[in-house]
Order: structure tokens, then sequence, then C-alpha cells
């Protein structure tokens, strides 16, 4: 893998970020806290987010839910690699999507960052 083609798409990109980067989203809602808009194939590397209490992690490709569970799949720091767990990326080439349900009583704030590529 060249580090040349390497695109990293975070949070603080979004329209919907606050000033010091995250999305917040209220007590129960669902809100996009990144997106990447296809220009084309492209692979995910690796996906991390905040975790918070209460609330379910979606990644969708298009409309489609590729996970939904009750953690990210990865930290920010510690990012989850599909190489590393599946032997390859994630091929996509429709929009990424990565949603938070936020099923608690209070706002929760989120960063999220996707590792791309060219496949």
């Amino acid at each position: 893998m060249d580090p040349d083609t390497i695109t990293i798409a975070e949070t603080s990109d979004m329209d919907a970020a606050t000033d010091s980067g995250v999305i917040e989203v209220p007590p129960n809602s669902e809100e996009t806290i990144l997106m990447y808009r296809t220009r084309g194939q492209f692979a995910l590397f690796a996906i991390g987010a905040t975790d918070n209490q209460g609330c379910e992690f979606k990644l969708k490709h298009g409309e489609d839910t590729v996970y939904q569970i009750e953690s990210p799949l990865g930290q920010i720091n510690d990012p989850f690699s599909f190489k590393d767990k599946y032997g390859d990326s994630l091929l996509c080439d429709k929009d990424l999507e990565y949603v938070v349900q936020n099923n608690s009583d209070s706002t929760k704030e989120f960063v999220c960052r996707f590792h791309l590529g060219v496949p």
C-alpha cells in the first residue's frame, strides 16, 4: 500500500461539526458522524470513532447497512483494520456513512475517522 494513495476523512470535515471538530448527537436521535462521497471505486482500510455508552453505530454503504453494533468498530487512536481482521480492505463503490443512534438521555459528542485509498 502506497502512503501517497491513502486519504483520511474526519468528522471535522463535516458541515455539521462544531468548531472543535465534533458532532453532537442529542438524546434519542440519529446523526451521521462521517460521510465519504464516492469518486469511483475505493477501499476502506480502517475506521475509528469515539465510544459512548447507550449508543449504536451503523456503517452504511449506499443504502445497505454493513455493520450495526453497540460500540464503534475501532477507536480513533486504535482503528479497526479490515485487512488485519479479514485479510483485505472493504471495497466500496457507493457513498460510505457512519451513523450513530444515541439511545441515552444526554447529548453525546463524536469524532470519526476513515482510512481510505485505492483498492
